[in-house]
C-alpha cells in the first residue's frame, strides 16, 4: 500500500494552522503562562499560589453553592477558570478546583431539565 503525498498547497495553508490551534487549545493558554512563571518562581511560591487558588475556589463553593434553579456561569468566567486550570495543572497537576468551580454549577442546570 502506497500513500500519496498531498501536493495541494491550500491543504497545508489550512491544515497547519488548524493543527497548531488544536495543540494550543488542548494544552491551554494557561500552560504557556505557567511555563514562564515556572522558571521565575521558587517551589515555595508555586505551592503558595496553588494553595491560594484552591482556597479561593473552596470559599467560592461554600459561599455560592449551586442550586437547581441557578443560571449557568457566563462564558467569560469559564475562559478565566479554564486558563487558571491550565496554569495550576501545568505547575502542580492541580487543575481540578478551577474547572470544577465552572462545571459543577452547569451540572445542576442540566439535571433540572430532565
Amino acid at each position: 500500500m502506497t500513500l500519496a503525498l498531498i501536493t495541494d498547497p491550500y491543504f497545508y495553508v489550512v491544515s497547519v494552522p488548524a493543527v497548531l490551534l488544536m495543540g494550543v487549545s488542548k494544552s491551554g493558554f494557561g500552560s504557556g503562562f505557567g511555563a514562564l512563571l515556572f522558571k521565575l518562581l521558587d517551589a515555595h511560591m508555586v505551592a503558595g499560589i496553588v494553595g491560594l487558588v484552591t482556597l479561593v475556589f473552596l470559599a467560592q463553593r461554600w459561599l455560592f453553592q449551586p442550586k437547581l434553579d441557578s443560571v449557568p456561569p457566563p462564558q467569560w468566567i469559564g475562559a478565566i477558570l479554564t486558563a487558571t486550570t491550565g496554569f495550576t495543572s501545568f505547575i502542580a497537576h492541580s487543575g481540578g478546583p478551577p474547572i470544577n468551580a465552572y462545571v459543577i454549577p452547569m451540572r445542576c442546570q442540566c439535571c433540572s431539565s430532565g
